[in-house]
Parts: C-alpha cells; sequence; structure tokens
C-alpha cells in the first residue's frame, strides 16, 4: 500500500473536522487490488482519530478504471455542498502526470463563503477563460498582494478552493482560473498522453496580466503546484513577476517522462517548447520560494535545492522543506486550521522581499 495514504492520519481529519467543511473525499488508488487495503486503511485512520464516531457510518464506493474510492465523512450537519477537497486530490494527481481535465466544477468559492467575483479573459491568441478572484477574508489585514494560482494536471480550478481559502483568510487576494480545455473555459484539444501544452503558458500569462490590470498597486505574482510550475517557470522568466512560489517544482519535464516510462511503463509525451525549458529557471529575477517534500520522488527536494544554489547575485531563492511527498506541503503544515502554518511560512519569505 502507497504510503502516502498516512497523511489521513492526522492534522487533515482534525483540521477539516473543527472547519465543518468536509462532507466528502476522493481517494485514488492506481491498482485494483489496492482497494481492501485503501479501504481498511481509511476506516483504521478514522478510529484512531475519532473513537467516538463509528465507522459504519463511512460509505466507500470504488468507481471507474482506476479505482477511485468515493468517502463520504458522517457530519452533525449534513451539507449540500460537495467539494472534492483540493488537498487530497493534488497529493493523488502526482499518480497521474498527464492531462485529465474536468469540466465539472465541484463547487464555486460561495461554497465556502469566500468573497469574489467570476471573470471572463481573452488571451492573445482570442481564446475565452474563466476565472474566479477571490477577495482577501473581511476579519484581516488585506496584504495589497495578488496571487494567480498555476495548478496542476488534473481538475480545474475548482480543486484549489481549500488552497484559497487559506491564502485569503491570511489577507492574500487569489487569482483561479481554468486552463482552455478545463473547467468552464473554452475548448481546447487535449491528448491525455501529453504532460502539459505551451498554450497553458499563454493563459497563466494573461491571468497574470489581468491581475495587475484589476490591482495596479498590489503585489501580484504566481503561486504554482506540480506541473503548473511548468507555465509559471515560463511566464516568471519572461513577465514581470513580483514573486514566484512553487510546490512540486518541475526542473526537468524530459526526465519526469523518463520516471514516468520507467517507473509505470507510461508513454508521455512534451510539446516542442520543452526543449528550451531549462533556460528559464536562470532568468527568473523575482524571488522565489521552492517548496518541496522530503519524500517527494516525483519532483525530488535536491531539484529546488540546486535551483538556490545556483542563484547569481540579487536572485533571492529559498526552499521550504517539509516531511512528507509531492504537494503535501498544506496539509502536513497545518496546525489549527488548513495549512495555517504553510501560509505563515510564505508570508514570512514575502514580508523579507516586502521590508529587506
Amino acid at each position: 500500500m502507497n504510503s502516502q495514504y498516512s497523511v489521513i492520519e492526522r492534522a487533515q481529519l482534525e483540521a477539516w473536522f473543527e472547519q465543518d467543511i468536509l462532507p466528502k473525499i476522493y481517494v485514488e488508488v492506481r491498482k485494483a487490488r489496492q482497494r481492501k487495503s485503501a479501504k481498511k486503511l481509511i476506516q483504521k485512520s478514522w478510529k484512531k482519530q475519532f473513537p467516538d464516531r463509528a465507522t459504519n457510518r463511512l460509505r466507500l464506493k470504488s468507481f471507474g478504471p482506476k479505482a477511485r474510492f468515493f468517502v463520504h465523512l458522517p457530519y452533525q450537519n449534513t451539507m449540500s455542498r460537495i467539494l472534492l477537497l483540493a488537498a487530497l486530490l493534488l497529493l493523488h494527481s502526482a499518480t497521474i502526470w498527464a492531462l485529465k481535465p474536468s469540466r465539472v466544477w465541484l463547487a464555486t468559492p460561495e461554497s465556502l463563503g469566500l468573497n469574489y467575483q467570476t471573470v471572463a479573459l481573452t488571451t492573445p491568441d482570442h481564446v475565452q477563460l474563466t476565472g474566479w478572484l477571490i477577495e482577501p477574508a473581511a476579519n484581516v489585514s488585506d496584504q495589497h498582494t495578488t496571487m494567480v494560482v498555476a495548478y496542476g494536471d488534473f481538475g480545474n480550478m475548482s480543486y484549489e478552493l481549500y488552497q484559497a481559502q487559506a491564502l485569503s483568510a491570511a489577507g492574500y487576494r487569489v487569482y483561479l482560473f481554468d486552463y482552455r480545455g478545463f473547467g468552464h473555459s473554452a475548448d481546447f484539444a487535449i491528448d491525455e498522453q501529453r504532460l502539459y501544452y505551451h498554450e497553458f503558458s499563454v493563459d497563466l500569462s494573461t491571468a497574470l496580466a489581468d491581475a495587475r490590470r484589476r490591482y495596479p498597486h498590489n503585489r501580484t505574482g504566481i503561486i504554482a503546484f506540480s506541473m503548473g510550475t511548468i507555465m509559471g517557470t515560463e511566464v516568471a522568466a519572461t513577465e514581470r513577476c513580483d514573486f514566484f512560489v512553487t510546490e512540486g517544482y518541475v526542473a526537468s519535464p524530459q526526465r519526469l517522462v523518463a520516471y514516468q516510462l520507467a517507473s509505470r511503463q507510461k508513454m508521455v509525451s512534451l510539446p516542442a517548447e520543452a526543449a528550451a525549458y531549462g533556460q528559464n529557471a536562470p532568468r527568473i529575477r523575482c524571488p522565489w520560494l521552492l517548496i518541496a517534500g522530503t519524500a517527494d520522488k516525483h519532483t525530488p527536494l535536491a531539484d529546488s535545492v540546486a535551483v538556490v544554489r545556483v542563484a547569481r547575485w540579487r536572485q533571492r531563492r529559498q526552499v521550504l522543506a517539509f516531511e512528507g511527498g509531492h504537494l503535501q506541503g498544506m496539509p502536513m503544515l497545518t496546525e489549527v486550521t488548513f495549512g495555517d502554518k504553510y501560509v505563515r511560512e510564505v508570508n514570512r519569505f514575502l514580508a523579507v522581499g516586502r521590508h529587506g
């Protein structure tokens, strides 16, 4: 059984129950024979953290060719909103590493009580995109900082809502958007054996420019996850970006494709632009925080450390390491509410850029 499921045992369950925000979660299992062991582990995790709550109220249903479990977690107050929790989905998107877009939003910011507006974007190549601009929480100081989110290869922007909520609660303005072919953005022919498309960088660039236009006096930068770090790196290297935060930084798309072939016998293709990808990181001038897990086999901590080691004078770069695997940063860096310690570390890094 993959050790990534051990994360269920502590901070995630506790934080989600405290906030009364978790109606159900997905757990993806790559091999059918792992279904029973996954179910047993979830039940064991439940008993360990909540011995007073019967596990017979846990309903697990496997579905689809990849044997995902759909887990309904009981609440005292059953909620109508249904949200695919970004924290777990991001954990399991690491097992995909090829495009798996979804057209269905699993929730909207309103589901979490977030103040937002829906935005419509048009890229330079005339593609229509949809986004959500989420305001800082009402009870905190406005950081006057806009974070444009570049997510990974799976789902759509609704899967990032809990990350957005954590950032909003710290006073950040969060700009979510869907790449072309994802969510409610315009149609785009996607080969699901492709790692990414260069056009997604055009989409990110469009969102970044729109965020800066709307709030010209804000600091405006990118926070990118997994495959989204590829687009983030391309955009941060070529355009004005006040800061860059990455988790699960992809240092070499070619090496990632080779790893997929060797470990999973899976053929994944790359766009032609990937040949020049390695030239981007040295060109990024803005402050760059690289967040990485010590147990990440897909985008190893060593790759993020290498970026810092080769930094030139006046290139401010820093690594934030946590104990965990690929994209487990927010759940593992949780103390009271989801991702609170994670966001505090981001705050600390950006504060140096502002005052230092």
